[in-house]
């Protein structure tokens, strides 16, 4: 991404189950939040991500090359500075993945090749962690309306609750400003679709002629060709 786009100053990584917790959410204010420099601000000569870090579980932890254990950072959520440095290292990332096929079946194998292989080569002042309970986890399981119309998710939403009275480690992160759906996956899905379909019943409003949906599940005017609008 880095290497197509160099235009950009910073390249912003989500995984395909992770999300803004809140829509409303300007990603700006989040950014400076947690550090980021603007543009100008920032030093080109190195390597600068912030990631987020893992659930405190036992089997998210590593050893560093002091034998120390360390908890690992979780890759769903990352933002890269765009510079030479950083492409050399998501470069190394890339290769050792595929190099190292003991990785292959570890489950998230290139989260473990990342901090395996990768973390090692990155100098503190060049990375910047974000707690896991801001940028992971999944705090929309707290909330009793149903964001999701599907029984799976209620079912296990209810196991979770229950669970969360001991209060593992596991549900400590909370995704607060970014949910990162490590457990049911799919209710992502469903969230974002129903954002996507209020947003398009937002802008339907003021276009000139009414929107429905055809008998293909495709978008259009009744007569006309809709005019060309952008989503906000």
């Amino acid at each position: 991404m880095l290497n197509s786009h160099p235009q950009f100053d910073y390249v912003i990584w989500l995984d395909q189950d992770a999300m803004i917790s809140n829509p409303e959410q300007q990603l700006v204010c989040l950014l400076e939040h947690w550090g980021v420099p603007p543009a100008a601000a920032a030093n080109n000569s190195t390597a600068r991500l912030w990631i987020a870090n893992d659930t405190d579980a036992y089997h998210n932890h590593m050893k560093d090359a002091t034998g120390q254990r360390v908890l690992n950072w979780n890759t769903g959520f990352m933002v890269w500075r765009n510079t030479d440095r950083s492409r050399q290292v998501l470069a190394r990332w890339w290769s050792e993945a595929l190099a190292h096929t003991e990785y292959h079946h570890f489950p998230f194998y290139d989260q473990s090749s990342f901090n395996g292989f990768v973390r090692p080569l990155l100098q503190s002042h060049e990375v910047s962690t974000i707690p896991c309970d801001e940028a992971n986890g999944f705090g929309w399981l707290q909330e009793d309306s149903h964001t999701v119309a599907q029984a799976a998710f209620d079912a296990y939403k209810r196991v979770v609750n229950h669970l969360r009275a001991n209060r593992p480690p596991q549900f400590n992160c909370q995704g607060r400003y970014i949910t990162h759906a490590w457990r049911v996956k799919a209710a992502v899905g469903g969230i974002m679709q129903q954002r996507l379909a209020k947003a398009i019943l937002e802008e339907s409003s003021s276009w000139p002629q009414p929107l429905v949906l055809r008998a293909d599940m495709s978008l259009g005017a009744e007569q006309q060709a809709m005019p060309q609008h952008s989503l906000r």
